[in-house]
């Protein structure tokens, strides 16, 4: 099902590692055509109900973390890229040893960006929420629009933080799947809102790996990072919004809390954000 067998490793290997400031690579046709269409399909069928809202000042978008709630061939898939066999080639890959996936896909799994969604540029949790000897090393990417138009935009952008400057932007193909490192250097995201008809979406998989470390690592939550474009407001927005994500990701760690009721307290923060400006 997964075509990674056929991809030439070494010379995947040597992309990864020349791409200095994020390392990353770019796997066309990653699945069987069939699978990837049905997978597709799948996604497009959840219903809007189950999906949760991870909106807030810095990012529009949905995800989904319960397979339950997936069909089948997508909880197939993403055992199959939770299997030995995959992390192994991972792992030749990337150099990344041990590596695992989080069973529960805590902010991984599906995820949707509709029409005006976007995803400011930002570097992910360096820790796992709930686990915290797990570091977190690379993000899967696999997009899953069938119908996806590049006019839409929603381009992956990968920036270097020093220089804020643009390294690449990766247009979100069905069937491409983009495999990156992820790190304090790590930034990306895609922050001009979508423009793709009112029925459609970006849609993705997505699933993040890990190593597990001899110590405890501390809470390290999203970092968001203002453009060479942005105004002082919107910088100052990016900013105050940090904040509130560290304390609630700091309540993830520390307490029972989900991703539902953090949701709620978020859209309170969003919507007097909004309200004042």
């Amino acid at each position: 099902m997964i075509k990674f067998k056929n991809f030439d490793l070494s010379n995947l290997k040597k992309q990864f590692e020349e791409n200095n400031v994020i390392k990353y690579i770019i796997l066309d046709h990653f699945i069987t055509g069939n699978y990837a269409r049905s997978i597709a399909a799948e996604h497009e069928a959840v219903p809007q109900e189950y999906w949760l809202d991870y909106s807030h000042k810095n990012q529009i978008k949905t995800g989904i973390t319960n397979k339950s709630l997936m069909g089948k061939n997508s909880r197939l898939l993403i055992e199959e890229l939770s299997s030995s066999i995959f992390l192994e080639w991972l792992s030749e890959l990337t150099d990344f040893k041990d590596l695992i996936v989080d069973p529960e896909l805590d902010r991984a799994g599906l995820h949707k960006i509709k029409t005006n969604g976007y995803l400011n540029i930002h570097t992910d949790e360096q820790s796992h929420t709930k686990h915290k000897y797990w570091k977190r090393r690379l993000n899967l990417l696999l997009y899953l629009s069938p119908d996806y138009e590049k006019s839409w935009g929603g381009n992956l952008e990968l920036w270097d933080h020093k220089s804020r400057r643009l390294i690449e932007s990766i247009s979100p193909e069905f069937n491409r799947c983009v495999i990156f490192a992820t790190d304090n250097k790590s930034y990306h995201g895609h922050p001009s809102p979508l423009n793709c008809p009112e029925n459609s979406a970006r849609r993705s998989l997505a699933l993040y790996y890990y190593q597990k470390t001899n110590k405890a690592l501390p809470v390290t939550p999203t970092n968001y990072m203002s453009l060479p474009n942005d105004d002082i407001k919107k910088r100052f927005s990016i900013r105050l919004n940090v904040f509130f994500l560290y304390c609630f990701a700091l309540l993830k760690r520390y307490t029972k809390l989900d991703d539902e009721y953090i949701k709620r307290i978020s859209s309170y923060f969003t919507r007097r954000l909004e309200k004042k400006d």
